[in-house]
Protein backbone atom coordinates (compact mmCIF):
# COMPACT_ATOMS: atom_id res chain seq x y z
CA UNK A 1 0.00 0.00 0.00
CA UNK A 2 0.91 3.64 0.31
CA UNK A 3 4.33 4.26 1.80
CA UNK A 4 5.68 0.95 0.52
CA UNK A 5 8.74 1.15 -1.69
CA UNK A 6 11.50 -0.94 -3.24
CA UNK A 7 13.33 -1.15 0.11
CA UNK A 8 10.37 -3.04 1.57
CA UNK A 9 10.51 -5.86 -0.98
CA UNK A 10 13.22 -7.72 0.96
CA UNK A 11 10.72 -8.15 3.82
CA UNK A 12 8.57 -10.29 1.51
CA UNK A 13 11.27 -12.88 0.84
CA UNK A 14 11.02 -14.89 4.12
CA UNK A 15 7.22 -15.14 3.85
CA UNK A 16 6.95 -15.52 0.06
CA UNK A 17 5.46 -19.01 0.27
CA UNK A 18 2.65 -17.80 2.57
CA UNK A 19 1.43 -14.83 0.53
CA UNK A 20 -1.88 -15.21 -1.33
CA UNK A 21 -2.66 -11.56 -2.10
CA UNK A 22 0.09 -9.19 -3.18
CA UNK A 23 -0.71 -5.50 -3.37
CA UNK A 24 1.66 -2.77 -4.45
CA UNK A 25 -1.29 -0.44 -5.09
CA UNK A 26 -0.17 3.21 -4.88
CA UNK A 27 3.29 2.07 -3.76
CA UNK A 28 6.44 3.81 -4.91
CA UNK A 29 7.91 0.64 -6.41
CA UNK A 30 10.02 0.52 -9.57
CA UNK A 31 10.84 -1.94 -12.33
CA UNK A 32 14.30 -2.32 -10.76
CA UNK A 33 12.72 -3.15 -7.40
CA UNK A 34 10.71 -5.97 -8.98
CA UNK A 35 13.98 -7.73 -9.86
CA UNK A 36 14.31 -8.55 -6.13
CA UNK A 37 10.93 -10.30 -5.98
CA UNK A 38 11.07 -13.94 -4.89
CA UNK A 39 8.95 -16.66 -6.44
CA UNK A 40 5.54 -16.71 -4.75
CA UNK A 41 3.77 -19.97 -5.62
CA UNK A 42 0.47 -19.31 -3.83
CA UNK A 43 -0.31 -15.74 -4.87
CA UNK A 44 -3.82 -15.55 -6.38
CA UNK A 45 -4.17 -11.76 -6.66
CA UNK A 46 -1.64 -9.14 -7.77
CA UNK A 47 -2.27 -5.39 -7.63
CA UNK A 48 0.10 -2.88 -9.18
CA UNK A 49 -2.57 -0.25 -9.78
CA UNK A 50 -1.49 3.38 -9.49
CA UNK A 51 2.22 2.57 -9.73
CA UNK A 52 5.00 3.60 -12.10
CA UNK A 53 5.66 -0.03 -13.09
CA UNK A 54 6.04 -0.69 -16.82
CA UNK A 55 5.79 -3.95 -18.77
CA UNK A 56 9.35 -4.74 -17.63
CA UNK A 57 8.58 -4.79 -13.90
CA UNK A 58 5.10 -6.23 -14.36
CA UNK A 59 6.55 -9.11 -16.42
CA UNK A 60 9.14 -9.92 -13.74
CA UNK A 61 6.51 -9.82 -11.00
CA UNK A 62 3.97 -11.98 -12.85
CA UNK A 63 6.63 -14.49 -13.89
CA UNK A 64 7.20 -15.06 -10.15
CA UNK A 65 3.49 -15.38 -9.34
CA UNK A 66 2.51 -17.93 -12.00
CA UNK A 67 -0.60 -19.19 -10.17
CA UNK A 68 -2.21 -15.73 -10.08
CA UNK A 69 -5.92 -15.50 -10.96
CA UNK A 70 -6.57 -11.74 -10.81
CA UNK A 71 -4.23 -8.95 -11.93
CA UNK A 72 -4.96 -5.24 -11.44
CA UNK A 73 -2.89 -3.04 -13.80
CA UNK A 74 -5.12 0.07 -13.56
CA UNK A 75 -3.22 3.36 -13.92
CA UNK A 76 0.13 1.59 -14.28
CA UNK A 77 2.61 1.81 -17.15
CA UNK A 78 1.28 -1.38 -18.79
CA UNK A 79 1.11 -1.60 -22.59
CA UNK A 80 0.15 -4.41 -24.98
CA UNK A 81 3.56 -5.91 -24.17
CA UNK A 82 2.10 -7.19 -20.91
CA UNK A 83 -0.02 -9.74 -22.79
CA UNK A 84 3.11 -11.86 -23.39
CA UNK A 85 3.45 -12.67 -19.69
CA UNK A 86 -0.32 -12.78 -19.12
CA UNK A 87 -0.48 -15.58 -21.72
CA UNK A 88 1.82 -17.68 -19.51
CA UNK A 89 -0.48 -17.62 -16.47
CA UNK A 90 -2.52 -20.85 -16.55
CA UNK A 91 -5.01 -19.86 -13.81
CA UNK A 92 -5.60 -16.29 -14.97
CA UNK A 93 -9.29 -15.31 -14.77
CA UNK A 94 -9.46 -11.52 -14.75
CA UNK A 95 -7.24 -8.55 -15.66
CA UNK A 96 -8.07 -4.89 -15.03
CA UNK A 97 -6.40 -2.63 -17.61
CA UNK A 98 -8.20 0.71 -17.65
CA UNK A 99 -6.16 3.90 -17.69
CA UNK A 100 -3.12 2.10 -19.15
CA UNK A 101 -1.50 2.11 -22.60
CA UNK A 102 -3.13 -1.24 -23.42
CA UNK A 103 -5.03 -0.98 -26.73
CA UNK A 104 -8.33 -2.40 -27.92
CA UNK A 105 -6.40 -4.29 -30.63
CA UNK A 106 -4.12 -5.88 -28.03
CA UNK A 107 -7.12 -6.91 -25.95
CA UNK A 108 -8.88 -8.42 -28.96
CA UNK A 109 -5.78 -10.45 -29.89
CA UNK A 110 -5.45 -11.75 -26.33
CA UNK A 111 -9.16 -12.57 -26.08
CA UNK A 112 -8.96 -14.57 -29.31
CA UNK A 113 -6.42 -16.96 -27.77
CA UNK A 114 -7.60 -16.74 -24.14
CA UNK A 115 -11.41 -16.57 -24.29
CA UNK A 116 -11.78 -17.64 -20.66
CA UNK A 117 -9.95 -14.58 -19.31
CA UNK A 118 -12.04 -11.50 -18.56
CA UNK A 119 -10.29 -8.26 -19.54
CA UNK A 120 -11.94 -5.40 -17.65
CA UNK A 121 -11.39 -2.13 -19.49
CA UNK A 122 -13.94 0.26 -18.04
CA UNK A 123 -14.79 2.85 -20.69
CA UNK A 124 -11.39 4.51 -20.97
CA UNK A 125 -10.21 2.71 -24.10
CA UNK A 126 -11.04 4.03 -27.54
CA UNK A 127 -13.33 1.59 -29.33
CA UNK A 128 -14.44 -0.23 -26.18
CA UNK A 129 -17.48 0.20 -24.00
CA UNK A 130 -16.88 -2.27 -21.22
CA UNK A 131 -16.07 -5.93 -20.76
CA UNK A 132 -17.79 -7.20 -23.90
CA UNK A 133 -15.97 -9.31 -26.48
CA UNK A 134 -15.01 -8.24 -29.99
CA UNK A 135 -17.74 -6.50 -31.99
CA UNK A 136 -20.04 -8.72 -34.04
CA UNK A 137 -21.70 -7.77 -37.31
CA UNK A 138 -20.83 -5.99 -40.54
Amino acid sequence: GKGVGDADISAIIPIAAQIEELSFARASVSDAGMMQMPSMPFVRSVRVDNTALTDVGITVLLSRTLEVETVNLVSSGATDGVFTVLAKLPRLQRVYVFNTQVTAQGIDRFRATHPGVEIVVGSALPGTTGTEGPPVGP
